[in-house]
């Protein structure tokens, strides 16, 4: 399975969708989920926000043709649409990486392979075939600011990017190309591989308008190096990280020093020194979804592993590989392979050591793809699951899972589990103010970009009441339930409400208030598990709706004979 970062989009969660959303931790209430449709086969892919609460998120769907464009979304602090903006050329255009410019503008990068790809401004390079590219956005309407392509004679993809303090635009990303523009500084000035045949990273920092390069140089083995993502240490070294079939990877002060599936790299800000260059992994497979770097300038990453002796630490959350042992199959003929963990590192700045490692899985098939910090270190990792004995979502049988992990990585502080009931991923992740969690991914079939904001902690709070906020939103106990569950949700001020109980086919099958006028407050209601003529439903997964101030609130539940 290969994993990749973090993205998303938005719109009302409509029921027809059969949502499901499970949470572990008491104090973890769901503010908004959401999907975007109308769009093909679409997918998240990164997600930022503002300090307003707005979230950002990049995309992706496939045309008329099966070619891939780009979406970009902004969502408000409700999770409502505010635009939509399309990047469409001829061909096929990826989005990897969105970021936030110090002027509250979005700066997205990926690749494309389309000739009419749009651009302001020339290119960055001799560029040819497939580029990549970087572009900026105007938050307030989705319009473009500036777009150019980097790139040299063959194959170039923008993975990741970041801005420095001085507002420079810093890029990671892969390519394989001979002639990728380098600087006379580059640490790397050549291609370790001659006429294409391996493919290279490249780390190329530009002005705040990317009309010029101010460094840029390649870094790898001799064979295959794919960059997972780029984070900036708050030096501003650049860190990136991802996968690696080279043998000879530059290395300093190594905690693998042998050679591995993944690697971690850390190049100073000038780009003149490796400061730090490790192999991670095991003896099986392994694969990298994401990579964050705190304010101490700690490396997380995350991903998935097939290997059994995967580096983790002693007292770390799960020490020994779950994924059951040839229990899944890859490609054909069906060879058995053991199913794929998820996995958290934390390593500390320079190769000083690995603070925890840990796996994060069930028996069957989990990968990390995002991963997220906030400012005392605790981890947050979105992915992917089907293992129905997931870490804290026990009985589940999630798709996207988002998982919180202790500083120390000794303990599962939640697992929060979105389900379709058919294949989808997260794929981004970011921690906002006040407890706030954002995340993204698919979820359906076809697919639909998915967005959802998690906060921990009371979402009713205290003081006045915020008619735009979290006090709007539904949460039952007990979950799952066997004779009867409470529902609450709180009401800001006074008007109409409906609430229904609807089966996963959406089909209503209790009415508990039938558009009544409800009085500013607490609302609490209970629900016995049976239907609209008193007949005991069988279990299963109900879902609850509130209809409230124009707003449609949803809440999964289990009912459990």
């Amino acid at each position: 399975m290969i994993l990749r970062a973090c993205l998303v989009a938005a719109t009302a969660l409509l029921l027809a969708f059969a949502l499901v959303a499970a949470a572990t931790a008491d104090m973890l209430t769901v503010a908004y989920e959401t999907t975007i449709d109308g769009y093909n086969l679409a997918g998240g892919r990164g997600i930022v926000h503002d300090d307003a609460g707005n979230a950002y998120v990049v995309g992706q769907h496939i045309g008329n043709q099966n070619q891939n464009h780009i979406i970009i979304v902004k969502l408000d602090p409700l999770g409502d649409e505010e635009w939509t903006t399309t990047i469409e050329g001829a061909s096929h255009d990826f989005a990897n990486d969105i970021a936030l410019a110090p002027d509250g503008d979005l700066l997205v990068t990926g690749w494309t392979d389309s000739p009419d790809f749009p651009t302001t401004q020339g290119p960055l390079g001799d560029v040819n075939f497939r580029d990549a590219f970087v572009m900026k956005l105007d938050a307030s309407d989705g319009s473009t600011v500036w777009s150019t392509r980097l790139g040299g004679n063959y194959t170039d993809e923008g993975h990741g990017v970041r801005v420095n303090d001085a507002g420079e635009i810093c890029l990671v990303g892969q390519t394989g190309s001979s002639n990728f523009p380098t600087t006379p500084d580059a640490y790397q000035e050549e291609p370790s591989a001659p006429l294409f045949i391996y493919t290279d990273v490249f780390v190329t920092k530009l002005t705040a308008q990317a009309d010029s390069i101010l460094y840029s140089t390649y870094f790898g083995g001799f064979e295959d190096e794919r960059p997972t993502g780029l984070d900036l240490s708050p030096d501003g070294s650049y860190v990136f990280g991802g996968t690696t079939t080279s043998d000879d990877l530059p290395l300093v002060n190594p905690i693998v020093a042998s050679p591995e599936d993944l690697f971690v790299s850390v190049l100073s800000a000038d780009g003149s020194t490796v400061e730090f260059s490790t192999y991670f992994g095991g003896e099986n497979t392994d694969m990298m979804g994401g990579l964050v770097v705190d304010s101490e300038g700690a490396i997380y990453i995350t991903g998935s592993t097939r290997s059994t002796g995967f580096p983790t630490t002693p007292g770390a959350f799960q020490p020994s590989f779950v994924g059951e042992i040839n229990g899944c199959e890859e490609g054909f003929p069906g060879t058995p392979v053991n199913c794929e963990d998820a996995f958290i590192a934390k390593m500390l700045p320079d190769g000083r050591g690995l603070v925890y490692g840990t796996y994060l899985g069930g028996t069957s098939i989990d990968g990390g793809t995002a991963m997220a910090v906030d400012e005392v270190g605790a981890a947050y990792v979105a992915g992917h699951t089907v293992s129905h004995d997931f870490p804290g979502a026990s009985g589940c049988c999630g798709v996207i899972f988002v998982s919180k992990l202790s500083p120390a990585g000794d303990e599962l502080v939640f697992t929060h589990v979105v389900s379709s009931g058919s294949s989808g991923q997260g794929h981004g992740i970011c921690v906002g103010d006040s407890q706030d969690l954002y995340f993204t991914g698919a979820v359906n079939v076809p697919a639909d970009v998915y967005i959802s904001k998690l906060t921990e902690g009371d979402p009713a709070g205290v003081g006045e009441p915020d008619v735009a906020g979290r006090r709007l939103l539904l949460r039952n106990n007990p979950n799952p339930f066997g004779v009867e569950t409470k529902l609450a949700f709180e009401l800001p001020e006074a008007g109409r409400v409906s609430m229904t109980i609807h089966n996963v086919a959406g089909r209503v099958v209790r009415t508990l208030i039938a558009d009544e006028v409800r009085s500013a407050g607490e609302q609490l209601e209970t629900w016995d598990g049976r239907s609209d003529g008193g007949v005991e439903l069988p279990s299963g997964v109900y879902f609850c709706r509130v209809d409230v101030h124009g707003r449609a609130l949803t809440r999964r539940m289990v009912l459990l004979r």
